[in-house]
Protein backbone atom coordinates (compact mmCIF):
# COMPACT_ATOMS: atom_id res chain seq x y z
CA UNK A 1 0.00 0.00 0.00
CA UNK A 2 0.99 3.67 -0.73
CA UNK A 3 1.60 5.90 2.36
CA UNK A 4 -0.20 8.52 2.43
CA UNK A 5 -0.10 10.56 5.57
CA UNK A 6 2.18 9.51 8.72
CA UNK A 7 2.61 11.00 12.05
CA UNK A 8 3.43 9.80 15.67
CA UNK A 9 -0.23 9.27 15.98
CA UNK A 10 -1.49 7.66 13.14
CA UNK A 11 -1.34 6.54 9.57
CA UNK A 12 -2.76 6.65 6.26
CA UNK A 13 -2.86 4.95 3.46
CA UNK A 14 -4.34 5.12 -0.29
CA UNK A 15 -5.26 2.33 -3.29
CA UNK A 16 -7.87 1.55 -5.79
CA UNK A 17 -8.84 -1.91 -5.75
CA UNK A 18 -12.45 -1.97 -4.06
CA UNK A 19 -11.52 -5.61 -3.06
CA UNK A 20 -9.02 -4.53 -0.50
CA UNK A 21 -11.45 -2.64 1.63
CA UNK A 22 -12.38 -6.15 3.15
CA UNK A 23 -9.46 -6.44 5.18
CA UNK A 24 -10.58 -3.01 6.98
CA UNK A 25 -13.64 -2.66 9.52
CA UNK A 26 -13.59 0.73 11.45
CA UNK A 27 -12.79 -0.53 15.01
CA UNK A 28 -10.55 -3.42 13.97
CA UNK A 29 -7.11 -4.10 14.90
CA UNK A 30 -4.09 -4.33 12.57
CA UNK A 31 -0.38 -5.57 12.51
CA UNK A 32 1.31 -4.10 9.57
CA UNK A 33 5.52 -3.18 8.94
CA UNK A 34 6.29 -0.02 7.50
CA UNK A 35 9.02 0.19 5.22
CA UNK A 36 11.28 3.07 5.25
CA UNK A 37 14.65 3.83 3.02
CA UNK A 38 17.80 2.08 3.84
CA UNK A 39 15.77 -1.10 5.11
CA UNK A 40 14.27 0.06 7.86
CA UNK A 41 11.04 -0.61 9.00
CA UNK A 42 8.61 0.01 11.37
CA UNK A 43 6.20 -3.12 13.29
CA UNK A 44 2.92 -1.10 14.12
CA UNK A 45 -0.16 -2.08 16.12
CA UNK A 46 -3.24 0.40 15.08
CA UNK A 47 -6.59 0.51 14.64
CA UNK A 48 -8.98 1.51 11.63
CA UNK A 49 -10.67 4.61 11.98
CA UNK A 50 -11.49 5.36 8.53
CA UNK A 51 -12.57 4.72 4.99
CA UNK A 52 -12.97 7.15 2.75
CA UNK A 53 -14.43 6.53 -1.18
CA UNK A 54 -12.81 9.63 -2.83
CA UNK A 55 -14.59 10.89 -6.29
CA UNK A 56 -11.13 9.83 -7.97
CA UNK A 57 -11.65 6.21 -7.42
CA UNK A 58 -8.63 6.50 -4.85
CA UNK A 59 -9.87 4.55 -1.42
CA UNK A 60 -8.13 6.15 1.83
CA UNK A 61 -7.86 4.48 5.30
CA UNK A 62 -7.05 5.88 7.86
CA UNK A 63 -5.42 4.21 11.26
CA UNK A 64 -4.86 5.53 14.73
CA UNK A 65 -0.99 3.61 16.37
CA UNK A 66 -1.70 1.99 19.82
CA UNK A 67 1.45 0.55 19.91
CA UNK A 68 4.98 -0.41 18.36
CA UNK A 69 8.15 -1.41 19.88
CA UNK A 70 10.91 0.80 21.01
CA UNK A 71 13.05 0.77 17.99
CA UNK A 72 9.59 1.12 15.63
CA UNK A 73 9.50 4.14 17.27
CA UNK A 74 12.94 5.17 16.79
CA UNK A 75 12.98 4.69 13.42
CA UNK A 76 9.49 5.82 12.87
CA UNK A 77 10.68 9.26 15.13
CA UNK A 78 13.81 9.64 12.75
CA UNK A 79 12.19 9.75 9.70
CA UNK A 80 9.39 12.50 10.74
CA UNK A 81 12.56 14.45 11.99
CA UNK A 82 14.12 13.83 8.53
CA UNK A 83 11.08 14.91 6.91
CA UNK A 84 10.16 17.85 9.09
CA UNK A 85 13.62 19.38 8.12
CA UNK A 86 13.07 18.83 4.70
CA UNK A 87 10.07 20.78 4.07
Amino acid sequence: FLVSDISKKGIGIAYKDRKLTRYFREGSLVIFDVLFSEGKKSTISAVVKGITFLETGIIKTGFEIVNMDALSEVTLDEYLDMYKTES
